[in-house]
């Protein structure tokens, strides 16, 4: 598997980078959960639709984008088939399963015909659970299926869609040191020799060894037109 490495990454910038790419093509544009702004401040507009839970982040953001809404998700204060992209940093991780359901539901009421839906999300990996506001790890077939021709019969719940299409789908990696090779290593040289040991893990740190992880993704679908709708 030929993994890019800008994926390789912590930062936000190479999936935002990938956003940037549909939301050009775009009109109206809707950040949800957009935090400190740092989504509008990578395209470089004062014009996108912001949506945040946080009074004081609405505030702090209003004397720069004029179009700052207070909004509990699911809950989208909008009209229906306004927004030409619709982008969703980090927020569904922070869902419980049937919020997520209701705010995909409201993105798809929100979003026209051949609009794009970009979502980033966490993965399920060592550092998930590190941060005690994250409640469930969602991966990206999981929104496929419900906006995309899922099969009714293996969902819980009723399809949203099907008039969307996977564009682009990324995935974030992250580097974690085998900890495993580490501690045999030291504890064998130890054994031997203080002094080597020293020498080994200097030389080991200096050297690195890593695998890859897989840290979360970024999905980007079009909407399209059903073909049997009224």
């Amino acid at each position: 598997m030929k993994i890019n490495p800008e994926y390789i990454t912590r930062g936000r910038e190479p999936f935002f980078e990938i956003a940037r790419k549909y939301a050009n093509l775009a009109g109206q544009i809707l950040d949800v959960g957009c935090g400190d702004g740092a989504f509008a401040r990578y395209l470089g507009r004062d014009d996108i639709f912001l949506v945040d839970g946080n009074p004081e982040t609405i505030t702090a953001l209003r004397p720069r984008y004029k179009n700052c809404y207070l909004a509990t998700l699911p809950q989208l204060p909008f009209g229906s088939v306004t927004f030409d992209l619709i982008h969703i940093s980090h927020v569904i991780e922070h869902l419980p399963p049937a919020m997520v359901y209701d705010l995909l539901k409201e993105c798809d009421r929100c979003l026209k015909a051949g609009g794009f839906l970009v979502v980033s999300a966490p993965l399920l990996n060592s550092n998930f659970y590190d941060d005690l506001s994250h409640l469930k790890p969602y991966n990206p077939f999981t929104i496929e299926k419900y906006l995309c021709l899922g099969n009714p019969r293996c969902a819980t719940r009723p399809l949203i869609s099907s008039a969307y299409r996977v564009v682009e789908r990324a995935t974030r990696y992250n580097q974690v040191t085998t900890a495993q090779f580490w501690f045999v290593i030291n504890a064998f040289i130890t054994r031997l020799i203080t002094g080597l040991a020293q020498l080994v893990r200097r030389l080991l740190r200096a050297v690195r060894i890593f695998k890859i992880q897989e840290t979360g993704f970024t999905l980007v679908l079009k909407k399209g037109v059903v073909e049997n709708a009224p």
